[in-house]
């Protein structure tokens, strides 16, 4: 049996003079070494609670992401507040949107297959220039006839969008170094390191989860998605398959919402009628927690000049297995925060809207969403058409 490193026992005796002369001449590796024990020194100086180890391990980029022996990760092993916000998530003066925003992040699905299409009434005050409504009809069979068709018809896009750029992991990567380039912040660059690490082991061997692990990530490359997410989104649904192990197996997720009383139309007008759909336009994170929905919500709102955003809270349900809500925590994580217990959800991603709330908790709206589940054969046949394009 292998003897435990002098690093470890360094950080769980708290002996921080030998942590910080050990820690510049170590690989990642060695860093995140599992001793004997089932655990790594991140682990050992967080349940000791050696906070200014912690802070040191952390600057370093020791992972987060490890569990042990008892499927804890670092965070879990935190005695106190003060040692779990070490972990946490830096606020950004100008708010983060990973958990929350104040751009709605989804839209009516556009879809018209006949008679039945429902545009919105014209006195529900609602753009109708970004905004068309769809309504499905009742039956099994064509219910399912349609869910096909708009899954083949988003698969479509994507296949179009691949075709239009030619290489997509090139321009991901072109992306990434601009963005990491711009990000000067110190308390940044050890996220950025990491990004490049990732994502480097994503092209050398082609695994999916390093990708998403650059997108958990605190850096500039998380907001250019904001804008280019379809780059992104090709590279997920060309791999959705080795995916399919962390489809999120149903249960309740959250996200934040800014937004004004107008936006919120939107939502009754389709909660009217329960046949009527949304769709998610981005890549968008939710969380199993409703508090770290409400956390990030609480930011946004904060930094919000126009003082006009109302505190809405997203309740979303989901049935059934959804293989394209994808769960970053499961026995091995794959963000940065796994505390966040973040299910990432790909654009396309199709709601009912069950119920709007005025109020109900504290002041806060809630909108009650439903996904509705799309069986795996139909997204199946679809990704096929569309990696075989």
């Amino acid at each position: 049996m292998s003897s435990v490193s002098k690093f470890y026992l360094a950080c769980r005796n708290g002996d921080f003079a030998t942590v910080q002369k050990l820690l510049p001449n170590m690989s990642d590796d060695e860093k995140n070494r599992t001793e004997p024990n089932g655990s790594t020194a991140l682990h050992a100086a967080t349940y000791y609670g050696h906070h200014d180890i912690v802070k040191l391990l952390l600057e370093n980029g020791c992972a987060t992401w490890i569990r042990n022996n008892y499927k804890n990760t670092p965070y879990d092993e935190a005695q106190d507040e003060e040692m779990r916000e070490l972990f946490r998530r830096p606020n950004r003066a100008n708010g983060s949107n990973r958990f929350a925003s104040t751009d709605d992040c989804f839209s009516i699905v556009t879809r018209n297959f006949g008679k039945d299409n429902d545009e919105i009434d014209g006195d529900d005050n609602i753009s109708k220039g970004w905004v068309k409504g769809y309504k499905h009809i009742g039956t099994f069979e064509e219910r399912e006839t349609n869910i096909k068709q708009i899954v083949h018809a988003q698969m479509m896009k994507y296949c179009l969008k691949k075709f239009q750029i030619s290489d997509t992991c090139k321009d991901l990567l072109k992306l990434l170094k601009k963005s990491l380039n711009a990000d000067s912040e110190s308390n940044k660059q050890e996220d950025c390191r990491l990004a490049r690490s990732s994502f480097e082991k994503f092209l050398t061997e082609q695994d999916v989860d390093e990708l998403i692990r650059v997108y958990t990530l605190e850096t500039a490359f998380y907001g250019a998605l904001q804008t280019k997410g379809d780059l992104f989104a090709i590279e997920l649904y060309s791999r959705l398959s080795s995916l399919q192990d962390r489809a999120f197996k149903g249960g309740k997720t959250y996200r934040g919402l800014g937004t004004t009383d107008d936006s919120l139309q939107v939502y009754r007008w389709a909660a009217k009628d329960k046949s009527r759909m949304i769709e998610i336009r981005t890549m968008t994170s939710t969380s199993l927690l409703d508090s770290v929905a409400i956390r990030f919500a609480k930011d946004s709102i904060a930094n919000d000049k126009t003082k006009k955003k109302l505190p809405i809270l997203y309740i979303i349900e989901f049935p059934e297995v959804c293989y394209t809500a994808i769960d970053l925590n499961m026995d091995k994580p794959i963000t940065k925060y796994p505390h966040e217990q973040e299910i990432l959800l790909l654009p396309g991603t199709l709601f009912e809207v069950h119920d709007v709330q005025d109020g109900p908790m504290n002041g806060w709206y809630t909108i009650e969403l439903t996904n509705v589940p799309v069986p795996h054969k139909i997204l199946k046949k679809a990704l096929n058409e569309f990696q075989n394009a």
